[in-house]
């Protein structure tokens, strides 16, 4: 094509916008069942597979641009879309391995958390069928526990960021810090590894020492070692600070620091 949007945004646009409106709440109107399909150990309905084939057939020509009466296999492998039933089975694993993160405190962790779903044989829920045909164990897998959050601190945080201009004036304000806890932490690679120390000093003394190795540095950063490093701050912070009034915490990547206040930050 020699105007419009490109074939690489079409695909992205189609699989960040146009899928998950079609398939909001597939893991409640389409029901799985266990059978070999297409070399899948679990079948999916015709009726859902059929409109799901037509949908993506019109997305697959407007990423690909290619003729009506092309085959919708062949638009699906030369634009990297999965197929139909791969596609359903993906969304219904990832609302179900959501429901298994759930913490205790949520209505649906008791149900799912019980062991009668195997027993169960006729009137089925949707959580039984699910847990019937994913094999994951809510007692081995992470939860994510709820925290309620106040609208108004969005984007607020709950301590302050100063970064010096130079090193004299990082060292001066380092000397004049009034703060009960400092703790200090740097990343580095060397001689082929990343990792991240951590070194809490009071107004006195030495208090705390910790580090951590990442791995190679041909799977990790020395930014990423300075973000965990940070972590490695926090935890010094929950487990020693609570006899402190105030702690100080440095940092000497500004790269880690301004990195707090981009807005475009994530949970993770």
């Amino acid at each position: 094509m020699s105007w419009g949007v490109t074939p690489k945004y079409t695909r992205r646009l189609y699989i960040s916008v146009a899928l998950p409106r079609i398939l909001y709440g597939a893991n409640i109107w389409c029901h799985l069942m266990q059978g070999e399909c297409r070399g899948l150990k679990i079948k999916v309905s015709v009726k859902v597979v059929k409109l799901l084939v037509t949908t993506q057939c019109a997305g697959a020509l407007a990423i690909t641009g290619g003729l009506r009466t092309s085959p919708t296999n062949t638009l699906d492998a030369i634009s990297f879309l999965l197929l139909a039933e791969l596609i359903m089975v993906k969304i219904c694993h990832r609302a179900f391995t959501h429901m298994v993160m759930l913490p205790a405190d949520h209505p649906l962790s008791k149900h799912i958390k019980s062991n009668n779903a195997h027993r169960i044989k006729r009137h089925c829920t949707l959580i039984h069928n699910l847990r019937k045909l994913f094999d994951l164990d809510p007692c081995v897998i992470e939860k994510i526990p709820a925290i309620a959050c106040d609208p108004k601190l969005h984007g607020k945080f709950p301590f302050i960021i100063s970064i010096a201009k130079d090193q004299a004036a990082s060292i001066e304000e380092a000397e004049n810090a009034m703060e009960d806890l400092l703790i200090y932490t740097d990343g580095s690679a060397i001689e082929g590894g990343v990792g991240t120390a951590a070194v809490c000093y009071n107004q006195e003394e030495l208090v705390h020492v910790m580090h951590f190795h990442l791995g190679p540095n041909t799977e990790h950063t020395v930014h990423k070692a300075e973000l965990v490093g940070m972590l490695l701050r926090l935890h010094i912070a929950d487990k020693i600070g609570a006899k402190y009034k105030q702690v100080a915490i440095g940092v000497d990547s500004q790269a880690a620091l301004m990195l707090l206040q981009s807005d475009l930050r994530s949970p993770g």
